[in-house]
């Protein structure tokens, strides 16, 4: 439990030193050989403070949604969902009330403020990122016909598929509610046709990963989480 007046200390350089670098030196202050305008404190003890100390408010019940709660990381995983599902639909995608952030619903990619604070703070949430990742994969891809299978995955998932120059894309969501955490299911996804080598992308995070895959008649991705 923490305690109003708490004191936290944060041991070790690669925690205090966080952010600062010897690329770029000053030797007009007391850090010299250090990063200009990088001090101690700007790194993750900066990140626990920005942490701890946020606020802001909750949606306002009743909700015109019923009584469905949806976490911050739920609502990112719904809107990759969608969003993806409209660019492979050829459908235009756009995010209503982007940073509509004193509507008393949670209608916004930015979290709500307090009405009464003389300047409204602009944080964003995790469907911000979702959102900002989704517009460079996204880019340039139309829907596109590509006889692909699942095997071994769960029954009921949605799968798209799209494509641009050089490159098949196909898309894997389990359906129904999302869930803040989910271990996913081990599963083969069979691509008709030879490509040189297959990736996996994480919306959420805007990571990348190399899949493992093996080319015959079509293209086989071992153990690729939905």
């Amino acid at each position: 439990m923490i305690k109003n007046s708490g004191v936290f200390v944060f041991e070790g350089d690669s925690v205090t030193d966080a952010g600062r670098g010897a690329s770029v030196t000053d030797a007009g202050r007391a850090n010299e050989g250090r990063k200009a305008n990088s001090q101690l404190g700007h790194g993750y003890a900066m990140m626990a403070a920005s942490e701890l100390l946020r606020r802001y408010p909750a949606p306002t019940p009743p909700n015109w949604w019923g009584s469905y709660v949806c976490s911050e990381i739920q609502k990112a995983k719904l809107v990759a969902r969608l969003t993806t599902a409209h660019t492979a639909l050829g459908v235009g995608s756009f995010f209503c009330e982007t940073w509509s952030n004193y509507y008393p619903l949670d209608l916004s990619l930015l979290r709500r403020s307090f009405a009464a604070d003389p300047v409204s703070p602009q944080q964003p949430q995790a469907a911000y990122y979702v959102m900002r990742n989704l517009a460079t994969a996204l880019a340039d891809l139309q829907p596109a016909e590509l006889e692909c299978r699942l095997v071994g995955g769960p029954s009921s998932v949605e799968m798209f598929a799209m494509s641009r120059a050089g490159e098949q894309v196909v898309t894997l969501w389990q359906q129904g509610r999302a869930a803040d955490v989910c271990l996913g299911t081990p599963a083969d996804l069979l691509v008709a046709g030879r490509y040189r080598r297959a990736i996996g992308y994480d919306p959420l995070n805007g990571v990348e990963q190399e899949l493992h895959a093996e080319s015959f008649d079509g293209l086989l991705l071992w153990n690729h989480q939905p």
